[in-house]
């Protein structure tokens, strides 16, 4: 019995420095993150999961353990600001808002569980913007080709075009 009871014991220790070991590793991701979202502006999260996987020695799966973290290819593909305004829209309005230091920030994240939504929180305006991109580069062809076609129009209908003198002489 007392050897169950030490055995026990022992497993609830491991699990608790599990849980601490946790605990500080998601830490070390969130001041990660928020410096990313200072610094590497043109980096992707895909750079920046990289990084921290060999900064820290862990696996990826190890990795996706943790929360706030871009599980999806297109929240991969993104920059930290990206990321983080559109997948953790409370925790961008406090890095632009407030003058807090990362140690505050660290402490209203653990306290507010804030995790990685599935959706952008501007879809609306991303998707609008790429609708009116792709509208823009159509109006950019469409021009193009009417200006094209004026031209060989312009070229038919010239009395000194030598294409069409050279094929009505070879008529006769």
């Amino acid at each position: 019995m007392e050897k169950a009871h030490k055995r026990s014991s022992l497993d609830d220790l491991l699990g608790l420095m599990h849980e601490a070991h946790d605990d500080m590793l998601q830490e070390i991701w969130d001041r990660y993150l928020i410096s990313a979202f200072k610094s590497l502006a043109r980096v992707s999260m895909s750079i920046c999961i990289a990084r921290f996987i060999d900064q820290e020695h862990i696996t990826m799966e190890r990795f996706f353990e943790l929360k706030r973290v871009p599980r999806y290819y297109r929240q991969q593909r993104c920059t930290p600001t990206r990321f983080v305004a559109a997948y953790l829209p409370a925790l961008n309005e406090k890095l632009w808002d407030t003058n807090w230091s990362v140690d505050q920030l660290i402490a209203w994240i653990a306290k507010n569980n804030i995790t990685t939504s599935d959706g952008m929180s501007d879809q609306r305006k991303a998707s609008s913007e790429q609708r009116e991109i792709k509208h823009s580069k159509q109006i950019d062809v469409r021009n193009t080709l009417e200006i094209k076609g004026y031209f060989e129009n312009q070229d038919i209908y010239k009395k000194s075009n030598w294409s069409r003198v050279k094929s009505v002489r070879a008529k006769r």
